[in-house]
């Protein structure tokens, strides 16, 4: 998809669809009220009309689209307009399609530009690559049934504006979008296609363009680190588990990096500890905290932004069989903490575990943010608006939430008192991977595990993606499968550590 800043008068667009947002006030340019009104369209948020252009316009069509009351309006507003509009276009099988800027109150019209442009990137995102082509009966020319696809969008530049300001933000809108779309295709891959050896592959591919390190560790080179928590998750897969690593920026003095850890199960079956088979086949998309770190990555590379930042992946599988850990099981993690295995579907925190050990011993970051679909207690928690959030730092608490709500994903904090720290303490090991057979405060404990493995001095984030990694078909776009959640957050952090602002 091709995404054009154009400057000009928005009436001598051409393209085959042109968007026209309005609130209720219905304040239109001359020629466009009057067809607004025989159209009785009112402005309403989530509101399309679909409308034949007057004769002044260049356009074939016109799609009307409402923000609601101007003076509660919001950028995020304008995003999910931006996508429906773009999804109705979509529809309605039209190639290119251009967006005319709506003001915003409080909102630069270059920042409201990225929003349209991530608003209908991200709408028009699709999973159908495992479709079927048909052939056309006449040209022969092969074709999916439901095949429509946008080619081209362009949003248009008013005079007013900073032609090259908007430029630039459009031009980072495409790219952390199509980042965002990479992590959504990794979490939505099928679990047979993306074991652990073809996972760190396919990450490889991705990031090899972009400048950035790639490293992995294989089983025998886990075994020499110690890594004893990860290797026991993997105990029953008959697929081996990696390690995977990677880096961009230039180490500096007195400057240690941001490091960020993803959880990286590509398919969690709960082990001997076995899951209910209902809703089993979104387990493919454990590993959505490695597809967001992976996904983040890239845009930071692409985007060029000041910091040293490091990204630690551990990837595996967790499946019962003979060889798979046991409740009861000991085992003992690279930093040589010993841990009472009590419930083998809690192993996401156990992988993560050796990779935040691993990633503090190797990398030596001042900050260290974790992510991961960790707890279905989280869902119970806040549903699927928020990203659960803990913390043993107060500054690099307020700048995940600041971010968060800067590109809307939002996180909320959870305390992180020793009364929870200590729930994970164990009779007969250091610690135990579940804090109470009840699961109260099983989000906060499941944090407090990871946490557990990491010197104090180390500033620390953990986020728990668990109801928000994964749309069952929701607001704001319809969309099943992977949200690709984080890689905005974390692309925002890396700018905001780096002291670049937008």
């Amino acid at each position: 998809m091709k995404v054009e800043v154009k400057l000009g008068d928005v009436r001598e667009n051409n393209s085959e669809v042109l968007v026209l947002f309005s609130y209720e006030d219905l304040d239109f340019m001359q020629g466009v009220a009057k067809m607004a009104k025989d159209a009785r369209f009112k402005g309403e948020k989530n509101e399309t009309k679909l409308v034949h252009p007057p004769s002044a316009f260049k356009c074939k069509h016109i799609l009307l689209t409402g923000l609601g009351k101007r003076e509660k309006a919001t950028s995020y507003d304008v995003y999910v307009a931006a996508g429906r509009a773009a999804q109705e276009a979509c529809s309605e099988e039209f190639k290119t399609l251009a967006f005319n800027l709506p003001e915003t109150v409080g909102t630069k019209i270059e920042n409201t530009a990225r929003q349209v442009c991530e608003g209908a990137m991200t709408a028009l995102y699709k999973f159908d690559q495992f479709k079927s082509k048909k052939k056309d009966k006449e040209s022969e020319d092969e074709f999916k049934e439901d095949e429509k696809e946008i080619e081209t969008i362009e949003i248009l530049c008013p005079f007013e504006a900073d032609g090259e300001r908007m430029k630039r933000e459009v031009e980072e809108a495409r790219i952390i979008s199509e980042c965002v779309h990479v992590t959504r295709d990794l979490v939505n891959y099928p679990s047979n296609l993306k074991r652990p050896p073809m996972l760190a592959d396919r990450i490889k591919q991705h990031v090899s363009r972009h400048g950035i390190r790639f490293g992995v560790l294989d089983e025998n080179a886990m075994k020499r680190k110690g890594m004893g928590s990860l290797l026991a998750v993997a105990s029953g897969s008959g697929s081996p588990p990696r390690l995977v690593t990677l880096e961009y920026g230039k180490k500096r003095e007195g400057k240690p990096p941001l490091c960020l850890v993803g959880k990286g199960i590509k398919f969690d079956s709960g082990g001997i500890s076995l899951k209910p088979s209902k809703g089993m086949d979104e387990m493919k998309g454990d590993m959505a905290g490695a597809a967001a770190v992976a996904g983040a990555m890239m845009a930071i590379s692409q985007l060029k932004i000041p910091l040293h930042v490091v990204g630690v992946m551990p990837l595996t599988e967790n499946m019962p069989d003979g060889n798979a850990q046991r409740p009861g099981d000991i085992v003992k993690a690279m930093n040589g903490k010993s841990i009472e295995v009590l419930n083998t579907d809690a192993e996401g925190r156990m992988v993560l575990a050796d990779a935040v050990a691993y990633a503090e011993e190797t990398y030596k970051p001042d900050y260290l943010v974790d992510i991961a679909t960790l707890t279905g207690a989280v869902v119970v928690c806040l549903g699927k608006h928020a990203t659960g959030l803990l913390s043993n730092d107060d500054a690099l608490k307020k700048q995940v939430i600041e971010a968060g709500e800067k590109v809307h994903e939002r996180c909320w904090e959870l305390p992180f008192w020793k009364e929870y720290r200590d729930m994970v303490k164990s009779k007969v090991a250091d610690v135990k991977n579940i804090g109470s057979e009840s699961g109260e405060g099983g989000t906060i404990t499941a944090g407090a595990f990871v946490a557990s493995f990491l010197n104090e001095k180390t500033k620390w984030a953990h986020l728990d993606i668990a109801g928000t990694s994964f749309s069952e078909g929701g607001k704001p776009f319809g969309h099943v499968g992977a949200t690709g959640v984080g890689v905005r957050l974390f692309v925002e952090l890396a700018r905001s550590m780096s002291g670049e602002n937008v």
